[in-house]
Parts: structure tokens; sequence; C-alpha cells
């Protein structure tokens, strides 16, 4: 599926390997996997 635009809430992981949390971040992404 693909999405344009969204709030996104989880985590990310940086290139140094650290992990950033966020929290209703407006943002997109061009392909995603929805869980329901």
């Amino acid at each position: 599926q693909h999405q344009v635009f969204g709030r996104f809430t989880g985590h990310v992981v940086l290139d140094d390997g650290s992990r950033m949390e966020v929290t209703d971040l407006l943002g997109f992404a061009e392909e995603v996997r929805n869980r329901w």
C-alpha cells in the first residue's frame, strides 16, 4: 500500500545505531505496511 502523508508514532533507528522515539510526527512514506 502506498501512503502519501500521515502522523507517525513509534521509533526510528539512526545511522549511528541510536534509537529515537517519535510521537504524532507529521510526515510521509512512499510505502507502508499497516497493522490493524
